[in-house]
Formats: C-alpha cells, sequence, structure tokens
C-alpha cells in the first residue's frame, strides 16, 4: 500500500462556521492538553502518527499559507522519514492528481490517499490496516466491483449502514450489509462515495479524477468538490474499529443532525507535550488531570475540559494509547490501588461506537435529515462560487 498526501496547510477553515467554532473553543479554551496548536504541528503529528506502517511508498505533496516554513516542515519530516518522497507543490485540478497517481508506480497498488492534513491514527495497532484490506481484495473478487476502505470518521461510518441505526441515509445513501467479520463489515451501497477519508486502488482514482478534468479545487477537502456525484453500485469496507479521527471530532455534525456528537461524547484530538521529542509522560488510573503529563482513565465520567477536577485526557486505559505514542514514551504512572469500573469502561467505549444508543429512532426523521444535509450542500456550493469570483 502506498501513502500519498497531497494537501494545502491553512490556519483557517475553507468554510468557516460561528457555530463550529464555539463548540471547539469550548474545549480547546478549557484544557491544557487540549489547546489549539498549529496546522503546522497538526500535519506533522498526522504524518507520524502513520509512519509505523509498512508502506510501499510515501508520497506528501503540500503547499501552504505564507507564514509557515515549508523547508522547515520538509526537515522534520525527513528526520524521522527519511525514505519520504516530498514535493512542496500540491495538485489542484483532476487532470493534475490523475497525472500524479499515474507517475507513481507501474503497478495498481491501493492508495491510502489523504488531500486533508488533520485525520491522524488512533488505532492502538496500525497493522490492523491489513485486515481491511484483506477484506477489499476478498470484496473485488467475489463482486466484481470497486471496492474502497474508510479510514476515517469511525462514529459517522458504522452508524450509516445499518436501517436501525440513528444515522441511516445520512448520506442520501442506501446501504446493504453483504459480509462481515472481526475487523469489518462489507456494504454495498448505490452511489460511489466520494468522501476523502478512503484508501482506494490507483487505477480507481486516476478514473475518477479523470472525471473531473481540468476542475479546480480551492482546498480539496472532499472528492466531490471536483468529481460530479453518479449513481453506481460500489462497495465499501467500514471497519468496525477506528484507524483514524479528525483533528477537531465531529463537531460538524451539529449543521445536518439534531442530536450532534459533542466533544463530550467523542472528544476532539490533542498533541501529548513530548510527542516530538519522544518524551511522553502518562498516567492510569488517576483522576484530575496535570499539565506536562496525559492523564488516563477509563472509567472516568468526564474528560478535563468540562471537569477541571476530576475530568482526564481520555477515557482509555494504557494499552489503548495510538499506536504512534507508543514508541515515544518516557514513563508511565500506573495507579497501583485502581480498579476499573466495568459499567463505566463500556459506556465510555460504546460512546464513540454508537452515541445515539438510548435515542428514539424515527423514520420520518430521515426525510427531514435529507433535505437539511442538501441545504447545507448547497451552502457550501454557493460560498465556493463566491469565493472564485472574488
Amino acid at each position: 500500500m502506498i501513502l500519498v498526501f497531497d494537501t494545502f496547510l491553512a490556519e483557517k477553515p475553507l468554510y468557516p462556521n460561528p457555530k463550529i467554532e464555539k463548540l471547539l473553543n469550548d474545549v480547546r479554551d478549557n484544557s491544557y492538553t487540549y489547546r489549539s496548536q498549529t496546522k503546522d504541528l497538526i500535519f506533522l503529528y498526522t504524518i507520524f502518527s502513520l509512519k509505523n506502517y509498512p508502506w510501499e511508498k510515501i508520497f506528501i505533496n503540500f503547499n501552504s499559507e505564507d507564514n509557515f516554513i515549508n523547508d522547515q516542515i520538509v526537515k522534520k519530516i525527513n528526520l524521522e522519514i527519511p525514505n519520504a518522497h516530498i514535493r512542496i507543490s500540491r495538485s489542484s485540478t483532476g487532470y493534475e492528481f490523475s497525472n500524479f497517481f499515474e507517475s507513481i508506480s507501474e503497478n495498481n497498488e491501493w492508495i491510502f490517499f489523504s488531500p486533508n492534513n488533520d485525520h491522524p491514527y488512533v488505532g492502538s495497532n496500525i497493522l490492523w490496516l491489513d485486515k481491511l484490506i484483506s477484506s477489499a481484495e476478498k470484496a473485488e473478487k467475489k463482486y466484481n466491483k470497486n471496492v474502497s476502505i474508510y479510514y476515517s470518521h469511525f462514529t459517522e461510518t458504522i452508524n450509516m449502514i445499518n436501517k436501525n441505526n440513528y444515522l441511516y441515509y445520512y448520506t442520501g445513501n442506501k446501504y446493504k450489509i453483504l459480509d462481515q467479520n472481526e475487523f469489518c463489515f462489507t456494504v454495498l451501497t448505490d452511489y460511489q462515495p466520494l468522501e476523502s477519508m478512503q484508501i482506494m486502488r490507483k487505477s480507481h482514482l486516476i478514473n475518477l479524477f479523470k472525471t473531473a478534468k481540468d476542475r479546480h479545487a480551492i482546498r480539496l477537502e472532499s472528492l466531490d468538490e471536483i468529481i460530479p456525484r453518479e449513481k453506481n453500485n460500489h462497495i465499501i469496507i467500514v471497519p468496525k474499529f477506528e484507524c483514524c479521527r479528525h483533528y477537531d471530532g465531529y463537531l460538524h455534525t451539529v449543521n445536518t443532525i439534531k442530536h450532534f456528537i459533542s466533544a463530550d461524547l467523542v472528544p476532539p484530538l490533542f498533541i501529548p507535550d513530548g510527542f516530538f521529542e519522544k518524551k511522553i509522560k502518562l498516567n492510569y488510573g488517576y483522576l484530575g488531570s496535570n499539565q506536562g503529563s496525559i492523564s488516563l482513565n477509563d472509567s472516568a465520567q468526564s474528560y478535563c475540559f468540562n471537569d477541571n477536577k476530576y475530568g482526564v485526557n481520555l477515557k482509555i486505559n494504557h494499552k489503548e494509547i495510538p499506536n504512534s505514542w507508543q514508541d515515544r514514551i518516557e514513563s508511565i504512572d500506573i495507579n497501583p490501588t485502581f480498579i476499573p469500573n466495568n459499567s463505566n469502561v463500556e459506556v465510555n467505549k460504546y460512546q464513540i461506537i454508537n452515541p445515539w444508543k438510548n435515542k428514539i429512532f424515527l423514520k420520518h426523521i430521515l426525510v427531514f435529515r435529507f433535505f437539511k444535509i442538501l441545504a447545507f450542500k448547497f451552502k457550501k456550493l454557493i460560498k465556493k462560487k463566491l469565493k472564485k469570483i472574488t
């Protein structure tokens, strides 16, 4: 598998949203650990979170606003990943993307493609990606269709594929679960998914971008910005474990669903102190949090940005930390008297898997949600056109 970043670094979001910004500031401004970080550090954190997978090749194409020093970013990447192919330039049209993918290899490899720069790998075992690839290849042979793998937005994707789930029809697509195993679902959908967080075959990406021709993306954050949505049966692999998470969490869902994914349920991410220096300090089994170390407690009932006294940084145990942290730890302090509350542990895990477990699901909500999503996308399209004009 080949890792490809093709992205643009900017401090401000492409489509600013005051509602989302307020929700995010309520987290960032109320916790030292969750404090705001510059986009270049988030980009580096995202790249390094993926470095432990045995990639065949790594390509990092990026450009940035003038306030970033690109040469310093390249130097830091080279120190950690000396075999990475780095280019201070990015693709912006369908032709540029398709030409780039045609140039990177002669074979039809799987491509972990990220036009985003802020979806770090948060899973504890990065080799589980191989389990998803195995299921994808099995589906290719069995169904003879294009297959892609979702690698981010876990809480959304796993709750939109079953008719009994709160987010079914969330994207306006129909889904049918064809198969499943310990690691993932194999799902048939009636439209080609155009979300940005997918692993695809190289030939599939090339063909998609060729349909975009010379359409230009200001900053490609979703493939539907330049690729037309077409009805076409497609297979998606939906993981049963979380691979990557958007650095700012799922607060964007406030625009589309009533019971949105708040930070209390699935928190945004942070860069732990000592990550780049390989000096992370962990505390497990205590309540509260201290500056300079990361507090973990899978029985805790609150996060530090809501409760300064008893809140913790993460509601997980020390064995569940992201893969990229594991070889960067300087010390870990485990509370010798701590006994996990199994009931709280299950609640905390299930909040990420299905935060709507106790919500009443009404079929007529589907119609309302679908039109609300359409309205949001229409507003986004208008903003994009206005930006091009100005």
